[in-house]
């Protein structure tokens, strides 16, 4: 069952799915401070076995050190190159493609060719960059930053569930795909079935109604759950399921775990996937599938399994490509919009992870960047609109560089729940503050930027929020 019986308004902007600012912000709040699932343990079994990827802008390194995994920012300390470009592989020592740098499990060095030549020996500056790593089940996944939550702590109350990837479920595949378009565009897909029979008719084919569909609506996650319609395919999935001595639930579970972490399962797969951003328009999008394998062991169960894998992958394979051919289209529309939007009962979860973006990505996580980067900020301030209505609170947002004061708010917004919210209030440029002639007044209108002025020394001065509601004045608070 849907939570709300009636329309949400859609929070986020297009803006907010083209703008270098807002991404560069998602990366500091959202990403950098998150854990990541990137491989599955089978990956990296026998001790040397490593692989690579890019992560966030970051190149990584993932390495088995004889079975303790490490994760090392993938560049050597000496000249910066690579320590390796192969996507994966299996060596008897963490060595650089370079000059042959040897490094232990800690990252300190270990042999160094010529070694005297780098007299008096810097230890400090010659180790590799550590992050951290953990497994959750089958799956490995690593953090960009030290400190903060543990995996266990961050995944939170999802952890037993995704347990399950793994034991009785097998790595059938990993793969993975650039996409043109923002990383909340393909997430936002992932969060509601209206799609499907648009996008979705030779998989899916219709989604659920209300009396088969359940969503859970929480700060750090959302879930779906509905059960599988009674059909040929699903009673043959269901008779293989008990051939493998399993449990049949008949359930389908879709959660996201904030910001990007989404797991599903029925009865015979488990996936892990997850979307990168690499830019503002740009993205990855990861997916790691499991089959079941059951704890049955006879030439039966493994004929149904091997079978299954190969099925259940395709398919796998087939929804992903289906979603996949509509988000060009989705971003390039997103440029061009000049609608607000609106979310429906069924798209409910889109609208609590809007929520999540608005009130997280301007967080408070400190993070080292270079000075001069771009930093999206704001603060609330009331309004006494006077007589009998109610305070109006509103958020300006600010654009500056990182160790320089705002030029002033660029954007102003009605804030509080959207069910609360009449409009957007316009920001207008009033003049010199000294004069004494500024009456805050309300207006609800559409949204409008506008561009701070220099004075006559050349500097930005703030620009005055003049508001006004039903023609009444209002004092400041």
């Amino acid at each position: 069952m849907f939570v709300h019986q009636h329309h949400l308004r859609h929070l986020l902007r297009p803006e907010h799915y083209t703008s270098e600012a807002q991404y560069r912000a998602e990366l500091r709040h959202l990403f950098l401070p998150a854990w990541h699932p990137v491989a599955t343990a089978g990956d990296l079994r026998r001790p040397g076995d490593f692989l690579t990827l890019d992560l966030l802008e970051t190149p990584i390194l993932l390495r088995n050190f004889d079975g303790q995994l490490r994760a090392f920012l993938n560049v050597c300390p000496h000249r910066h190159s690579k320590l390796t470009e192969k996507p994966r592989g299996r060596t008897e020592q963490l060595r650089c493609q370079y000059h042959g740098w040897e490094f232990q499990e800690d990252g300190r060095t270990a042999r160094i060719p010529d070694a005297k030549a780098f007299r008096p020996w810097d230890r400090e500056n010659a180790c590799l960059r550590r992050f951290q790593v953990a497994t959750c089940g089958e799956l490995v996944f690593v953090k960009l930053t030290d400190g903060g939550p543990s995996l266990r702590e961050w995944v939170g109350p999802l952890w037993e569930l995704w347990q399950s990837y793994g034991g009785a479920y097998r790595h059938a595949a990993t793969w993975a795909k650039d996409f043109p378009c923002n990383w909340k565009v393909v997430l936002e897909n992932s969060l509601e079935s209206y799609h499907i029979p648009q996008v979705h008719p030779h998989t899916f084919k219709d989604f659920p109604p209300e009396t088969n569909a359940w969503h859970e609506l929480t700060e750090r996650f959302t879930s779906f759950k509905t059960m599988e319609p009674d059909e040929f395919a699903t009673r043959m999935q269901h008779w293989i399921v008990r051939r493998l001595g399993e449990k049949v639930t008949g359930e389908y579970w879709h959660r996201v775990l904030h910001p990007h972490a989404t797991g599903s399962s029925l009865d015979s797969f488990r996936m892990m996937q997850c979307v990168f951003p690499t830019g503002p328009t740009t993205c990855r999008y990861r997916c790691i599938f499991f089959t079941l394998r059951g704890h049955r062991r006879n030439p039966l169960a493994w004929a149904l399994y091997r079978g299954l894998r190969s099925v259940a992958t395709m398919v796998g394979k087939k929804v992903f490509a289906e979603d996949g051919s509509i988000y060009r289209g989705v971003q390039q529309g997103m440029a061009a919009s000049p609608h607000r939007g609106v979310i429906g009962t069924r798209e409910e979860r889109v609208y609590v992870f809007q929520k999540y973006v608005l009130e997280n990505a301007r967080g408070a996580q400190e993070l080292p960047v270079a000075d001069g980067e771009l930093v999206e900020s704001s603060r609330t301030q009331a309004f006494d609109l006077g007589g009998d209505s109610r305070p109006l609170r509103v958020r300006l947002v600010f654009l500056h560089r990182l160790l320089h004061l705002p030029d002033g708010p660029l954007h102003a917004y009605e804030d509080g729940p959207a069910d609360d919210r009449v409009a957007d209030v316009q920001l207008l440029d009033a003049g010199d503050p000294d004069d004494g002639l500024h009456v805050p007044v309300v207006q609800p209108v559409a949204h409008v930027d506008v561009k701070p002025e220099p004075d006559r020394v050349g500097r930005r001065r703030p620009q005055l929020l003049q508001l006004r509601r039903q023609g009444r004045r209002a004092d400041r608070l």
